[in-house]
């Protein structure tokens, strides 16, 4: 094994053992871990290092598969990619997860490089837009898929109609969606009424499918929105958005700023007709510019936002109610302390959801991001002195807290051990809002310094 596979399989299990103190702990006895390790689109992953705290450091094989002995839940997990192992390599990275009790889990991970798109179809979609409806000015098209989008907003040329072209990357036998709308503008800009639409799945190839297609005539309705916010947050925006039953994706309509409302309503345009739906996403702001604290703790030096989503779907549905979640506030550390092993990083948040939290250390040597998933609010950063991998005193370090609370996401890590839910989750959340309703929290926690560890 070369010197710096070694070093990561170490620094993984310094990690794992920082980790399981304040995570989950290992039984004296247990039974035969299964897993196996895939990318976004359902291929194995080999020559993953992989570690639970207690056993040896294994690396998966050809078939993204690997074993561990004699684990008893609930378990640690870290996965590490050994491919960065080498002379040129600038960032270890690696992922945790807190509390398993699975024990075939099969995950989908996010690596670096081109191992995220083995298996991919690149497919482009391209076709004209035609409608027999009179009138229109713009129209949106959206073409997405599991690992990728593309959207286009354009002009409306009467009688020639309009044509849309994108370039993106599906799973294999997945389907990609494509739909598109066209309308009538007012004098300021705004969406007057809508014309004609159309929706189609899509079959990739991985080379190029031409779609036509004839978009119908469709109506209008009116739908409002309240929005609750917690004391601590500012709401910045209200978002209409045009969704398909059964389809992934959405197009952005119109947003409106907070100042925007009439006696706390917000109002928008929206599509109507068999198929189609909207999505109202509210997004809010806390932090740096209030002076506002929550659960005692000063938030002036964070920077956060939340996130509410509603779906509405051809139920005569004429107002929705949106309410902002509670945010995310670090504890400890203080902004702009030095931090080390014995640090304990926590939390407060809304409960029930499952945190992302990523410690991202920038110095001179290899930088090192730790992403762990957890129940949990706190955790601690991980000693990897004697390893050849140290903290650098002249580095820093940035903290970032992040979750997700919907029907159609896990509620606890064990449901981050499904591929498919898991490829979900990590597909570009820009262009998907799982479930009918949700809520997402996120905070850039700030930067610290990092203490020295000494090497052997």
């Amino acid at each position: 094994m070369n010197t710096k596979k070694a070093l990561l399989l170490g620094a993984l299990a310094a990690l794992l053992a920082v980790l399981s103190a304040c995570g989950g702990q290992q039984g004296a006895a247990g039974a035969e871990l299964q897993g196996t390790l895939v990318n976004l689109c359902g291929q194995p992953l080999p020559y993953m290092t992989v570690y639970v705290p207690g056993h040896e450091p294994v690396l998966t094989g050809l078939d993204g598969k690997f074993v561990i002995e004699d684990v008893a839940a609930p378990y640690d997990l870290a996965i590490g990619d050994a491919y960065l192992l080498s002379d040129t390599v600038e960032e270890l990275p690696i992922l945790v997860y807190q509390g398993l009790t699975v024990m075939e889990p099969r995950l989908a991970v996010k690596t670096t490089g081109d191992r995220n798109e083995d298996g991919c179809l690149e497919t482009r979609f391209f076709g004209s837009l035609t409608t027999t409806a009179s009138g229109g000015s713009l129209y949106s098209a959206h073409v997405s898929g599991f690992t990728g989008a593309g959207n286009y907003y354009e002009t409306w040329s009467a009688p020639d109609g309009g044509s849309y072209d994108a370039t993106i990357y599906t799973a294999p036998d997945e389907p990609a969606y494509l739909k598109t709308l066209l309308w009538e503008v007012d004098g300021e800009g705004e969406i007057a009424a809508f014309v004609a639409g159309a929706y189609a799945t899509l079959t990739p190839n991985g080379d190029e499918v031409e779609e036509n297609l004839e978009l119908e005539p469709l109506g209008t309705l009116a739908l409002s929105a309240t929005v609750s916010t917690p004391a601590a947050v500012s709401l910045a925006f209200v978002a209409s958005n045009a969704v398909v039953s059964g389809s992934r994706g959405f197009l952005e309509l119109q947003r409106r700023e907070a100042g925007d409302a009439v006696n706390g309503v917000f109002s928008f345009l929206v599509p109507d007709a068999a198929g189609w739906g909207s999505l109202l996403m509210a997004r809010g702001t806390y932090g740096r510019s209030s002076r506002l604290s929550v659960g005692g703790s000063d938030i002036a030096s964070v920077e956060g936002q939340v996130f509410s989503w509603r779906r509405a779907f051809e139920f005569g549905e004429e107002a929705v109610n949106l309410s902002l979640p509670e945010p995310v506030v670090p504890v400890t550390p203080l902004q702009g302390s030095v931090v080390g092993p014995d640090t304990t990083f926590s939390w407060v948040g809304p409960e029930g959801m499952v945190y992302d939290s990523m410690l991202q250390i920038k110095q001179d040597g290899p930088d090192i991001s730790v992403e762990v998933i957890t129940q949990g609010t706190s955790l601690s950063l991980p000693e990897l002195s004697g390893l050849g991998v140290s903290y650098d005193a002249a580095g820093r370090l940035y903290w970032q807290i992040a979750a997700w609370k919907s029907e159609a996401m896990p509620a606890t890590v064990d449901g981050f051990a499904d591929f498919e839910m898991v490829r979900t989750i990590m597909s570009d959340m820009q262009h998907e809002y799982p479930g009918d309703a949700g809520s997402a929290v996120f905070c850039d926690a700030g930067s610290y310094g990092v203490a020295a560890s000494q090497e052997r």
